[in-house]
């Protein structure tokens, strides 16, 4: 709904600024927001989704992210400005089972459990969950291949699409 109150306000395409990768200079990409691409939820999918992890061999099972854990994830930002990193909480609450034991408070692994079994995850099984979450993860496909606009790289890169100031507020380019 964001996207689509974005493009009715302010028109269809969206130009961001970004880092070139290969050259190192700034650069800015533009994109139409209606070609933006919709990922959905299979209508046969439930939760807890599950995935091996590749080092450990652990199975996990966990979930999507909700309102509520946004809410906390806010709250604890507040309370601990940023001690904890963002990550780890996230990937802690979306696990649900390790193992095939739950985590609860009634169970042998609790919550506190969790976020020390994700801040000792080897970084290849820390991704391999990361992606297994993002892969059933509904909503827009903000990756891109986009091209420098330094006319002496002109490379392509792959990017996520930045949502930055501009996007809620446009201001107008030279040039245009």
């Amino acid at each position: 709904a964001l996207f689509a109150i974005r493009a009715l306000s302010y028109g269809p395409s969206y130009t961001f600024d970004y880092r070139c990768e290969a050259c190192g200079k700034p650069s800015n990409a533009t994109v139409l927001i209606p070609d933006l691409e919709l990922k959905h939820l299979p209508e046969d999918a439930t939760e807890p989704f599950m995935t091996a992890l590749p080092q450990s061999g652990h199975k996990i099972g966990f979930r999507l992210f909700r309102g509520y854990d946004e809410a906390a994830l806010e709250k604890r930002m507040d309370a601990k400005s940023a001690q904890e990193s963002v990550k780890v909480f996230q990937l802690a609450r979306a696990i649900v089972s390790i193992n095939g034991t739950p985590v609860n408070a009634q169970s042998p692994i609790d919550q506190q459990q969790v976020k020390s079994y994700v801040e000792q995850l080897l970084p290849w099984d820390s991704n391999a969950l990361q992606d297994a979450i993002d892969e059933v993860d509904p909503g827009i496909v903000l990756d891109r291949s986009v091209n420098c606009s330094n006319a002496s790289c002109m490379r392509e890169s792959e990017i996520s699409v930045p949502i930055q100031a501009e996007f809620f507020r446009p201001t107008r380019r030279k040039g245009r």
